[in-house]
């Protein structure tokens, strides 16, 4: 009896724990997408980078469903049914899996994704640098692939800088402005 309930407890919880994967993986956003709700859309960007080991994860999780209901079970009305559900979890986890949610997007959700994106791609750094350098430290770190903007601060010879963490990081910019001469110091708030 214990084996049982153990047994039945599994396979409630593999496929509990599928549908939460399915639902993080391709519900959520797809719903969102189909409901217009763009700024939703945006803060689950993230979700979109795991998109495929969410799928395969989720695959396994069917498999070892299917597993549990095919192997050396008699047939009874409820197999049946649990069977039929099984088939219908797995064809709608293919099709909302394949279906590029990128397609039912407006124009208005891509932009506010990206918006998004670019915010929690940016990091603000400030730098201390000598009054005679200040213009040409500016001018270099316009030249510096992901380096967004770079802005003096009033009354103090401080710039304030934001950065692509994707494209550059803290260490690699200072490093790029030592090599080119220039004496900046990062500035601790």
């Amino acid at each position: 009896m214990l084996q049982k309930q153990m047994r039945t407890l599994g396979y409630f919880a593999s496929t509990v724990l599928t549908m939460l994967v399915h639902t993080l993986c391709c519900g959520l956003p797809l719903l969102t997408a189909l409901l217009g709700v763009g700024g939703y859309v945006s803060a689950l960007g993230w979700v979109s980078q795991y998109r495929w080991p969410l799928a395969a994860l989720q695959a396994l999780l069917l498999v070892w469903s299917g597993y549990k209901l095919y192997a050396g079970r008699a047939t009874s009305a409820r197999l049946r049914t649990e069977r039929a559900f099984f088939w219908g979890l797995v064809m709608l986890s293919a099709i909302l899996t394949v279906l590029p949610h990128e397609w039912l997007k407006t124009e208005q959700q891509v932009l506010a994704t990206a918006q998004v994106q670019r915010a929690f791609a940016t990091r603000q750094l400030t730098l201390a640098v000598q009054t005679a350098q200040e213009a040409a430290v500016q001018q270099q770190l316009r030249r510096v692939s992901g380096v967004v903007n770079a802005e003096p601060q009033p009354d103090s010879n401080n710039l304030t800088v934001r950065y692509n963490i994707q494209k550059i990081s803290k260490d690699r910019l200072l490093t790029t402005l030592r090599q080119k001469g220039y004496e900046v110091q990062e500035v601790l708030n």
